[in-house]
């Protein structure tokens, strides 16, 4: 299967029916291409314990496989990522805490790994979601994405390294506008002088993602260089 048919199935499976349970997180492999995707559509493709932990897994799996070069991070059914799951936050109790102090509320945020990461964004990346994209080494987004520090409106605090690597990216005032305000950030101010994405039209968003991981992918020493960065 091609890289942009298997991409492109993805964002449709949340409207294909099955009487099996879905896996939390999708991973397939297309030309030394690992695609890696959220499967909650149901929820927005909002993380739970579960799925933090099979995204924590994946990602370890693939920075260990030799016989991929890059990976690619996206949402299944065209949504990237809703953030934490609300619901279970509501249910919290000491076990869902003593998971978070092995690996990240949101899973792999917490990693280095010796390989890039694109992410895939289409829809919402919003709290956890907008953090876990932050994690990423690039990220493609499609113009019509929502990204934001939502959960501030709710009063829950960034817990994936978002208050660290988006003042890197955009600068302290920046970040200080989206995070005390909740604002809705992606082609338009507080992202229009140092944007820390690759913003695209939707109909040539699929074309964007697929060149930028055929560059890494065509260049293995790019490798070497993501290390040294």
């Amino acid at each position: 299967m091609s890289f942009q048919k298997c991409l492109t199935l993805a964002f449709q499976r949340n409207f294909t029916t099955s009487t099996r349970r879905p896996t939390l997180v999708t991973c397939e492999d297309v030309g030394g291409i690992r695609m890696i995707g959220i499967n909650r559509p149901e929820k927005k493709n909002s993380v739970n314990a579960d799925t933090a932990d099979e995204l924590f897994s994946q990602f370890e799996r693939f920075d260990a496989d030799s016989s991929v070069n890059v990976a690619v991070l996206f949402g299944n059914g065209g949504t990237f990522c809703a953030g934490y799951d609300l619901e279970e936050i509501s249910r919290t109790d000491k076990t869902l805490l003593d998971r978070f102090k092995r690996r990240s509320p949101m899973g792999p945020c917490g990693m280095l790994t010796n390989k890039p990461i694109v992410a895939a964004i289409q829809g919402y990346a919003v709290a956890g979601g907008f953090e876990l994209a932050l994690w990423c080494d690039l990220r493609v987004v499609e113009e019509t994405a929502v990204m934001g520090v939502f959960c501030r409106r709710f009063g829950m605090p960034l817990l994936n390294g978002g208050t660290v690597r988006l003042p890197q990216l955009i600068g302290l005032s920046r970040t200080m506008d989206l995070i005390l305000t909740a604002f809705i950030g992606f082609q338009d101010e507080p992202w229009t002088e140092k944007k820390p994405i690759r913003l695209v039209w939707p109909i040539a968003w699929l074309d964007a993602v697929r060149g930028s991981v055929r560059l890494y992918n065509w260049q293995p020493k790019l490798k070497s260089s993501r290390k040294n960065v």
